[in-house]
């Protein structure tokens, strides 16, 4: 039997006494129908029915958090904590729709408080990555579409 080394031993203490959570920076979640899923590919559009960018703060431990950009200075500020949306909820256990998560990027911050105020200037705005039941399921980036946003699928994960 192989004994454990010292980098994992760190590795596993450091992850218990972290003071920094991971937060995904993403969109509502958009739901597909699971026919359409199935046929994705680079090129296919995906709107998203908002008009301006709605992001939120997603991680496991915490759920949706609310988050308004902030214009020009690369940061975002925590609007509403705990952020559910349990109208789409039921979409979610429906044999015809596919949840998919549209993310920015990861942030790290050890403080999700009403007013909070968190740096976004490594995000790229352009890029966005879809997931599927926690699954990196294609690559896309934002575009407006009649007044709306949008994502343009670039490249699919391999599966």
């Amino acid at each position: 039997m192989q004994t454990e080394g010292q980098a994992c031993r760190l590795e596993r203490l450091m992850q218990r006494h972290r003071v920094c959570m991971d937060y995904t920076l993403c969109f509502a979640p958009v739901f597909i129908r699971k026919r359409a899923f199935k046929q994705l590919q680079p090129g296919d559009l995906l709107l998203l029915g908002m008009a301006y960018l709605e992001t939120f703060l997603w991680s496991k431990e915490a759920g949706y958090t609310k988050v308004e950009m902030l214009p020009s200075d690369g940061r975002c500020q925590i609007v509403q904590q705990g952020h559910t949306m349990e109208e789409e909820t039921e979409k979610i256990h429906s044999k015809k729709y596919k949840y998919v998560k549209i993310a920015l990027g990861t942030l790290q911050s050890s403080t999700l408080e009403t007013g909070h105020q968190l740096e976004t200037a490594s995000i790229d705005y352009q890029h966005v990555t879809l997931y599927a039941e926690e699954r990196h399921i294609a690559d896309g980036k934002l575009v407006v579409v009649d007044d709306e946003i949008a994502v343009q699928i670039t490249e699919m994960a391999a599966t």
